[in-house]
């Protein structure tokens, strides 16, 4: 008895231990590189040109202050993960208005920030050493990744994506963990609703795919439904205020403005009038106090509109719509794969020796050229080691694939940002990138190893 119990505090200090160190050095590093960049920020605080005041997708941060519960309400633009975020942290101001507010506020999110590179971080290491069983190899790549510009310019950005690219991650990261029968459905749920919490990326259409994901992969009955429950509800409950407040299912009131961008169709205003006078409902009087220049009625209205003429243009037009939503995919195709960082004139990764060598590695042919290549070295392993476990691969994909799917549709007209999106899944690509190269670099080393035995038994029996 006291054998097994002082194996179960060994193991806890163990993970105690991988999980603090990771975490510490990267907090670490980001701490040092803002305070070595602060003495010479672009304004105030700032390590670019953005407040989290001037984000679209940000409610004004005065409104978050005086009426936290009635703003997040009223949300409308996006989900309400980071604008509840810096709810909490203008509670705690003690200026309650003007620049002060703001500032207070932001240099807090640059804290909880930090702390979600140092997570994002530790996820990496603890994934990668999970694949590779090597803490000198996780260390590693963990290391590459801290270094990467992406990353940090996204924790010196106030805005979602570091958050959203967290969340996503470790969604990925516990259904993989099902793939080795080491899933848990309360972390996963956790997870999962988070991420739909955080970016518009996850609709209420990811549920249903969410919920086959599972059932391919063929887990427990009870974790099926206990992630699918609780998810399930957190989707419901966000779109069900959406469709009362605001006649839509979305997310997202910018959604009218992606779905005639994606056919690459451009309303006339007469049309656009046309539609408005067909719509019968009303924005929420109250609404009108807790908005700004986005989150307000034009917005709305917009959306109502703009995603009436999609749905009238898909059905009388179903084939043309189809061949421009292809002419979108291939368009932003070719920008997502460009580097994830470096377009915010950020004076932190502007100035790090090292974007350039990054930035040139994990963009264009090379990165696709090294997540293909990894693929094939997968699918190798697995037909060597006689694996049989394509339903679970299968419908771990299915859930990647939905997201680097709606990751390439993100245009309107030519406005596209598919490179940020991008990010989403960049550390996904980064440890199945890494991992797949250590295990071959490791297999070829075992075989040449191998090989010099056998010679070298040849060469003792031919002297013998």
């Amino acid at each position: 008895m006291n054998s097994v119990l002082k194996k179960l505090s060994n193991k806890r200090a163990i993970s105690i231990i991988s999980f603090c160190i990771p975490f510490s050095v990267s907090a670490c590093f980001l701490a040092f590189l803002e305070a070595y960049f602060r003495p010479d920020p672009i304004s105030g605080i700032y390590y670019q040109k953005y407040t989290s005041d001037i984000m679209m997708q940000a409610l004004p941060i005065q409104s978050l202050r005086d009426a936290p519960f009635l703003s997040l309400w009223f949300l409308h633009i996006q989900p309400p993960m980071l604008d509840s975020i810096r709810a909490v942290l203008a509670y705690f101001a003690n200026n309650g208005s003007g620049p002060a507010l703001l500032e207070y506020v932001d240099k807090g999110l640059y804290i909880v920030w930090l702390y979600i590179f140092a997570l994002l971080n530790t996820l990496i290491f603890t994934w990668v050493k999970k694949i590779t069983d090597s803490v000198l190899f996780a260390s590693i790549a963990a290391v590459v990744w801290m270094l990467h510009p992406a990353p940090i310019e996204y924790a010196t950005y106030l805005e979602s994506t570091l958050l959203s690219s967290f969340f996503i991650t470790w969604m990925i990261y516990e259904l993989w963990r099902f793939l080795k029968n080491d899933g848990s459905s309360i972390r996963l749920s956790l997870a999962a609703s988070l991420a739909f919490l955080t970016r518009t990326v996850l609709q209420w259409y990811f549920l249903p795919v969410f919920a086959v994901s599972l059932l391919i992969m063929r887990i427990r009955r009870r974790d099926a439904i206990v992630s699918v429950t609780i998810f399930g509800a957190i989707v419901i409950l966000l779109c069900l205020k959406q469709f009362v407040l605001f006649h839509t299912l979305s997310t997202t009131t910018f959604a009218g403005y992606h779905k005639t961008g994606v056919i690459w169709y451009q309303p006339s205003e007469s049309l656009i009038q046309r539609y408005a006078k067909q719509i019968s409902v009303q924005y929420p009087l109250e609404a009108v106090n807790y908005g700004d220049k986005f989150n307000s009625e034009t917005t709305w209205r917009d959306n109502l509109i703009h995603s009436a003429i999609f749905a009238d243009l898909l059905k009388t037009n179903f084939n043309k719509c189809i061949q421009r939503i292809i002419r979108s995919f291939r368009y932003n195709f070719s920008n997502y794969w460009s580097p994830s960082g470096c377009k915010t004139g950020n004076v932190i990764t502007d100035n790090l020796p090292w974007s350039f060598l990054y930035n040139w590695v994990f963009s264009g042919t090379r990165f696709i050229f090294l997540v293909i290549t990894s693929g094939l070295i997968w699918v190798c392993f697995s037909i060597s080691s006689g694996k049989k476990n394509t339903a679970k691969v299968i419908g771990l994909l299915l859930v990647l694939s939905y997201v680097f799917v709606i990751s390439n549709l993100c245009n309107r007209l030519l406005w596209t940002e598919a490179y940020r999106i991008k990010f989403f899944l960049e550390p996904v690509y980064f440890v199945f990138v890494f991992s797949q190269i250590f295990l071959a670099i490791r297999a070829l080393i075992y075989r040449l190893k191998l090989r010099f035995a056998q010679v070298a038994t040849m060469n003792s029996l031919f002297v013998d």
